[in-house]
């Protein structure tokens, strides 16, 4: 029988391997929600773009979290991220990976060249994102 001290280092230990990795995911489902909001907020902003799933909210997180669950991201978290996540978190996601990227928030002009730039490619947020 294992003594209280070796169970203590063994849980330490299995902790300290865990915590990376589920740092790791959350940091996938932060990213992946910020790309899926940024294409939304390019839409809502630019002429000539539409989402993928349809022109309503609830549409295009059902299509959106089907695509983002090839990446091995679960849909019901992405979903419930995306339904009930706290506004303020939202906004910092979208800004964060449209930062990464370089592109100006507050510049309609570079934002939606971006936007048409990427829409219907491969790109992380242009995936979401189609030309009308």
């Amino acid at each position: 029988m294992r003594s209280f001290r070796t169970t203590c280092v063994a849980l330490l230990l299995i902790g300290a391997v865990a915590a990376p990795a589920a740092a790791a995911k959350r940091a996938a489902y932060d990213q992946a929600v910020g790309e899926v909001l940024a294409a939304h907020f390019i839409k809502d902003r630019c002429s000539g773009l539409a989402t993928v799933g349809g022109s309503d909210y609830q549409s295009y997180v059902l299509t959106a979290t089907e695509l983002t669950a090839v990446q091995g991201l679960r849909r019901q978290k992405m979903r419930k991220f995306l339904f009930y996540g706290r506004s303020d978190w939202l906004k910092g996601q979208v800004r964060k990976v449209l930062d990464d990227r370089n592109v100006e928030i507050s510049n309609k002009k570079s934002l939606c060249a971006f936007g048409r730039g990427v829409a219907g490619t491969e790109d992380a947020i242009g995936r979401f994102l189609v030309k009308e």
